[in-house]
């Protein structure tokens, strides 16, 4: 992850970028009595903050996604729901997935950004 938000930010320096991850999953599936074989806990660490980048996650930290349903898992879905919708900001945006996720399937979403730009964005036009 760190060579793709150094790239962002090279390629950008001013812009504010976004990364989400839909993969709060067990590492690769191997695990016993609820640890993964490598002897972390289930679920995702998160990244800390970066200046310039809000970062999305299906779910929140230490816990596992759904990767349930057709044609992508409940957060992936949502998300795609909601990207299309013009004019919404982008805190806001990603607000909706958390709260649909989590009045659907009980998932909480997690979301890290700095102090993000005024400029942070309108998604759509």
């Amino acid at each position: 992850m760190t060579d793709v938000i150094d790239k962002l930010r090279n390629q950008s320096p001013e812009a504010t970028h976004f990364v989400v991850f839909d993969a709060g999953r067990d590492e690769l599936r191997l695990t016993r009595s609820g640890k993964s074989i490598f002897g972390a806990e289930k679920g995702f660490v998160p990244v800390g903050n970066t200046s310039g980048v809000m970062i999305a996650y299906a779910t929140a930290p230490g816990r596992t996604a759904s990767d349930t349903g057709s044609a992508g898992g409940p957060y992936a879905k949502a998300l795609a729901e909601e990207i299309v919708n013009p004019g919404i900001e982008a805190v806001t945006m990603f607000r909706n997935v958390q709260l649909r996720i989590k009045q659907a399937i009980g998932q909480d979403p997690w979301l890290t950004f700095p102090t993000l730009p005024a400029a942070l964005l309108f998604l759509g036009g």
